[in-house]
């Protein structure tokens, strides 16, 4: 029996047998907050990411916690040129849990709820946020900022998911936002396949 982890953020080692404390960074507007709010985990269970084959292991990392990718655009009503998105962000989103390096499993006895400001690609016009896997009791809210002919303006809408299953460990869901006037429709969350990672197979693998 095989299994590996990354360490946490904020911590400096895996506790190997007790719940550790799995927080993510509340200022995910870095790029290195991003990464660094990631955990990565891998066990020699099936399909857990490990192989084992003569003297090699293989290790192939996936990801633990969850994430949600926004793609965001505004009516034909708005001028662009007078449109900029200043920030995303996430409130009530769950930010702190419990994991078990011994049972290599969530533990949700204990979380605890935050605002998290994602990663605001303008160019592209999407963001992204990691966050502890939970099922909300209530919806999270997306807040998007911009400013739109010199005046500050706040759009907000909840982040429903298609399903009851809630947030699942290592999902990656999407959210397409279209800002109309001043409402937001087409909110709702659906799960990616996948999780886009910076390889070209879309997972990290270690040899």
């Amino acid at each position: 029996s095989v299994k590996a982890m990354t360490i946490p953020m904020g911590l400096t080692a895996v506790d190997a047998e007790g719940v550790m404390e799995v927080s993510v960074s509340l200022e995910q507007n870095d790029a290195a907050n991003v990464a660094a709010s990631d955990l990565l985990g891998a066990t020699s269970d099936p399909n857990g990411g490990i192989t084992i084959t003569d003297n090699n292991i293989n290790i192939e990392f996936q990801h633990l916690l969850s994430k949600l990718d926004v793609k965001y655009s505004f009516a034909s009503e708005f001028d662009e040129n007078t449109v900029a998105v200043n920030s995303l962000t996430l409130q009530n989103i769950c930010t702190t849990g419990g994991y078990s390096y011994a049972n290599m499993a969530l533990d949700a006895t204990s979380l605890s709820y935050g605002d998290v400001v994602m990663f605001n690609n303008t160019s592209s016009s999407t963001a992204e946020a990691i966050f502890y896997p939970y099922k909300p009791t209530v919806d999270p809210i997306l807040v998007i900022n911009a400013t739109i002919n010199n005046v500050d303006c706040n759009f907000s809408c909840p982040v429903k998911l298609n399903n009851d299953n809630g947030f699942i460990s290592g999902q990656r869901y999407t959210m397409n936002v279209s800002i109309i006037g001043t409402s937001v429709s087409g909110t709702n969350a659906t799960i990616a396949k996948g999780w886009d990672t910076n390889t070209e197979e879309q997972s990290f693998v270690t040899e």
